[in-house]
């Protein structure tokens, strides 16, 4: 009696595991046809909206401007960075610098943005050496619409909303009896490069956090996929999302740019020229480095007036501070490096 039970029990599990199986394989059958037509659709129908300024150059032609990884410095293939248009890995705090560094100098070029550089007291926070002064930004008109550029508008309004109140107030009337706008308050960097984060994690799914070089660039990617120039290749399903996303370039699109990633590969090129160091050039754009592990002491701990350091130099060593102190505040299995 016991041998029928237990063979009768093991024929109901047989049955129950090969429906099990059948069904399971009809259910992601259904669902990879779903991604399938919604990524047809997505190819098929690219919308280039707006065209791209430095940030998104910077980002559709990453492997121009932003350098491999440092030898021996391993990265979970989750928190990889590629290049979109030929796949390689590249180092994603450049990346992240670069695509700031590209956007604020276009705003600098623009005469949106004025810079300016005062003392300081060296903090004791990463990284080190501590520079013994900080750069400030102020806006001197409309700002360029772009991905980064958009979520420095905001910032900006942001912090100027709160900066300095009762001054304000008290500026805006002696404005108004001389008939003139009130002038925009200098902001720290780093303020506005927080503000910046908190305007891009409000647009971030959970998903696709990858800490603050990673969210950097995957707004911008957001931004791009919405535009046409890239297209996602990801389904809409929950198993999709433990999978790191897969874009691929609309070559078409992306092409017609390689003249202005090439002008603007020339223009970051002579700004470091004129106005940085020649210990921070490199061969070409992609080898030239901001940060504190090349930089020579006379740039981080100046004698005398603070404000005589060349902007460029300052705008790439703040950029290379920001993020770097940013990242020690987050998990360390966020980011990369």
């Amino acid at each position: 009696m016991g041998t029928a039970i237990a063979v009768f029990l093991g024929l109901v599990g047989i049955v129950l595991l090969w429906f099990g199986h059948h069904a399971w394989r009809r259910l992601m059958g259904a669902a990879g046809r779903a991604g399938e037509s919604s990524r047809v659709e997505r190819s098929e129908a690219p919308e280039v909206r707006r065209p791209v300024r430095a940030d998104a150059l910077v980002f559709l032609f990453a492997h121009e401007f932003v350098r491999p990884p440092r030898p021996g410095r391993a990265v979970s293939p989750r928190l990889q960075a590629r290049a979109p248009l030929t796949g390689e890995e590249i180092d994603p705090r450049d990346w992240a610098t670069k695509l700031l560094f590209a956007l604020l100098v276009e705003h600098v070029e623009e005469g949106a943005i004025e810079l300016r550089v005062v003392e300081r007291v060296p903090t004791l926070m990463p990284p080190f050496p501590h520079k013994n002064w900080e750069l400030h930004l102020r806006r001197r008109g409309p700002l360029l619409s772009s991905p980064l550029g958009d979520c420095l508008a905001v910032a900006f309004e942001m912090v100027e909303k709160k900066a300095r109140l009762p001054e304000r107030v008290k500026e805006e009337s002696e404005s108004r009896a001389l008939a003139r706008p009130p002038e925009s308050p200098w902001v720290p960097l780093d303020l506005l490069i927080e503000k910046m984060m908190q305007v891009v994690r409000a647009e971030t799914t959970f998903w696709q956090r990858e800490g603050v070089y990673g969210d950097l660039r995957n707004y911008v990617a957001d931004c791009l996929v919405a535009e046409g120039y890239l297209i996602e290749k990801t389904s809409n399903t929950w198993i999709e999302h433990l999978r790191k996303r897969r874009l691929e370039p609309n070559l078409e699109a992306i092409e017609s740019l390689r003249p202005a990633a090439e002008a603007l590969r020339r223009r970051l090129r002579l700004v470091r020229q004129r106005f940085g160091s020649v210990e921070f050039l490199g061969e070409d754009e992609r080898h030239s480095s901001y940060n504190h592990l090349n930089a020579p002491a006379r740039l981080t701990q100046i004698e005398g007036d603070v404000s005589e350091i060349l902007w460029a130099d300052a705008l790439g060593l703040s950029l290379y501070e920001v993020l770097v102190g940013l990242r020690q505040l987050e998990p360390s299995g966020e980011g990369g490096v």
